[in-house]
């Protein structure tokens, strides 16, 4: 089994359900490659093209993607990049109420939890809302 961290959860409990794989990066030549976000877009069921702009806005650079990996223009850490995705899992994943990722967001920029049933309304950027 590969490592795997909580996705919102805290960090010391091994039992929590809601798991990812932590950012894993590679720096070359000016480029940062993040070799696994499609396993990560998946455990928190969002598209990969949602994270890619996310991080773009994030870090202002250009994103792309080749052979299922996604590069970054520049290079930042994967300490960096953990944050960033810290950061999207607690505003576009979480559900406010009840912290749970258990959450759908739609094109109009509501995220309706599927746990406690919140619906709320997203301030989504329109850059991210055409990656829905």
């Amino acid at each position: 089994m590969t490592f795997q961290i909580n996705i919102g959860g805290s960090s010391n409990d091994p039992f929590y359900r809601y798991k990812m794989p932590p950012v894993a990066v590679v720096n070359k030549s000016g480029k940062t490659e993040i070799i696994n976000l499609s396993a990560i877009a998946h455990e928190l069921e969002r598209p990969e093209n949602f994270l890619r702009a996310t991080f773009k806005a994030v870090f202002n650079t250009t994103v792309t993607e080749k052979h299922g990996k996604t590069i970054l223009a520049g290079t930042f850490t994967q300490k960096q990049l953990q944050d960033c995705l810290s950061t999207i899992v607690k505003k576009y994943v979480l559900c406010p109420v009840c912290e749970n990722p258990e959450t759908i967001i739609t094109k109009e920029g509501t995220m309706s939890c599927r746990s406690c049933g919140h619906d709320a309304k997203l301030d989504l950027p329109s850059s991210l809302k055409k990656c829905l």
